[in-house]
């Protein structure tokens, strides 16, 4: 499944949580995208401006989001 990136309504492929088989949805973060990193559970969004966007598997905190509730849509770390 591919989606159409355009800026300014970047859009991210991203797995739903928890429960399931997983499956990629576009979700839109409202800023533009600098860089993308994925890990086996778990995606990072950079916007242009700096904000960080997590989401994904968080069982051992590692989304940095202060707890260890998974994430099914991109949420905003607090830096």
């Amino acid at each position: 499944m591919c989606c159409s990136l355009a800026p300014p309504a970047w859009l991210l492929l991203v797995w739903r949580l928890p429960r399931g088989s997983p499956s990629p949805s576009c979700v839109s973060l409202g800023d533009q995208v600098k860089d993308v990193f994925c890990g086996g559970y778990h995606t990072f969004a950079i916007a242009e401006d700096g904000n960080v966007y997590a989401t994904g598997l968080n069982n051992y905190g590692q989304l940095g989001l202060g707890d260890a509730e998974s994430r099914s849509r991109c949420e905003l770390v607090d830096a």
